[in-house]
């Protein structure tokens, strides 16, 4: 109950803003209620699935669309937010998510070279990062 409600004052303030043109951050539990909204409206999870099954099969533009609306819709959150550490782990998160996208595609490189390079970019920065993105929304709906 009380997350529908923080998920409808985020939006609230979201139009609010538009309408104006002042800038309200959310809180950050707003940020996490609007991060969760958009996963769930936008079907990513659903989307990420279609997209794995692909991948498994070499194939993927699903994968990689997924993967491009997913980070958008996280860059789009971190400008929403006034929790600036929120904020640095949300760019994080969509910076380290291209980056492996980029070394899957690599047609150039066997499939363990490929996981060995994605597993080099989580860097203690980066796991700094994902610790606090976790914390700071213990129930973030899981992506991918």
């Amino acid at each position: 109950m009380f997350r529908k409600f923080s998920a409808a004052t985020a939006l609230f303030c979201l139009g609010l803003t538009a309408l104006t043109g002042c800038s309200v951050k959310l809180s950050t539990e707003e940020t996490c209620d609007y991060l969760n909204q958009q996963i769930k409206e936008r079907e990513i999870n659903m989307k990420f699935e279609t997209g794995d099954i692909k991948l498994a099969k070499s194939e993927i533009r699903d994968y990689e669309s997924a993967l491009e609306e997913f980070d958008a819709m996280l860059k789009d959150t971190a400008g929403k937010t006034g929790d600036k550490q929120l904020q640095e782990s949300l760019i994080s998160a969509a910076g380290q998510s291209t980056s492996a996208l980029k070394i899957l595609a690599d047609d150039s490189s066997d499939f363990e070279a490929q996981m060995e390079s994605i597993s080099e970019l989580n860097t203690a920065s980066q796991q700094q990062n994902t610790e606090y993105l976790g914390t700071a929304c213990p129930n973030l709906d899981s992506v991918g």
